[in-house]
């Protein structure tokens, strides 16, 4: 009984931790995001007739690079519901075997002499 509660807690905190670990995932992506660069955001604002064509070649890499950005962000947005919802099915049946083995447990007490 102990090492099954243990390791029910032990997984119940890995789940706890990969969320987390998805969220400090998505904060960082953002922070080094392509489409964050001030630079690339100064050059979105100017005319392309008005940049060099060291300022176009820059403003054109940062673009492709900010659509592969967004791709991925994307999918990993979709990985991290992904996870949520088995996080959550994981919860719910977790709850119900452990309030089956509560009941269980005071249905044996009750009928013990």
């Amino acid at each position: 009984m102990k090492g099954t509660r243990i390791i029910s807690i032990g997984l119940l905190c890995l789940f706890a931790f990969g969320a987390c670990a998805n969220t400090a995932t998505i904060q960082r992506m953002e922070k080094d995001s392509p489409c964050n660069d001030p630079q690339y955001l100064e050059l979105k604002e100017k005319p392309i007739g008005d940049m060099t064509e060291r300022e176009y070649e820059y403003f054109r890499d940062k673009e492709s690079a900010c659509d592969e950005y967004k791709k991925t962000a994307l999918q990993v947005q979709g990985n991290q519901d992904m996870v949520k919802d088995t996080q959550n099915n994981w919860l719910t049946w977790y709850l119900v075997a452990a309030g089956l083995g509560v009941v269980g447990s005071l249905i044996i007490l009750s009928s013990a002499p």
